[in-house]
């Protein structure tokens, strides 16, 4: 099994340098964009810059996220481990991409962390690793960020 998922890794990383978005992002101005959007958020990021994925890019990357397949075990191996799960996977097969982890109040109370990425076209999605679902920040309005870590 080990074997087949870095082939399929592997597999992904070459699909990738053919797709890869030349769009890119300082970490600067991804620091600005968030906080324009989220003036009360804490921001943390590493990289001068930072790579947008294409929808094709991010189709080869969910192929490759074995945390969907993790059972959940609440307060041992929940949503903070998937999400630094998935930002350490993602990150490692594609450098410099502009996804991260988000940790977000929920209107219905508690406190939730996911991942998150930007597009090409500069759009903000959150990224649940336990289902391999993507959902446009927009249309999530249950969610309210307040830390984003790149």
């Amino acid at each position: 099994m080990i074997k087949e998922i870095v082939m399929r890794i592997v597999k992904y990383w070459l699909d990738y340098t053919k797709s890869l978005s030349i769009i890119h992002m300082s970490g600067g101005m991804l620091y600005n964009t968030l906080i324009d959007i989220y003036p009360k958020a804490d921001i943390v990021y590493t990289d001068n810059i930072y790579y947008l994925a294409t929808q094709k890019t991010m189709d080869h990357l969910l192929g490759i996220n074995f945390f969907k397949f993790a059972k959940y075990e609440e307060g041992w191996r929940d949503c903070d481990d998937y999400s630094y799960g998935a930002m350490g996977l993602m990150r490692w097969v594609v450098p410099a991409f502009c996804f991260g982890i988000v940790h977000v109040n929920i209107s219905t109370g508690g406190k939730h962390a996911l991942n998150f990425f930007m597009d090409d076209k500069k759009r903000l999605y959150y990224f649940e690793p336990q289902t391999n679902k993507i959902t446009l920040f927009a249309i999530k309005r249950s969610y309210k960020p307040y830390r984003f870590i790149i």
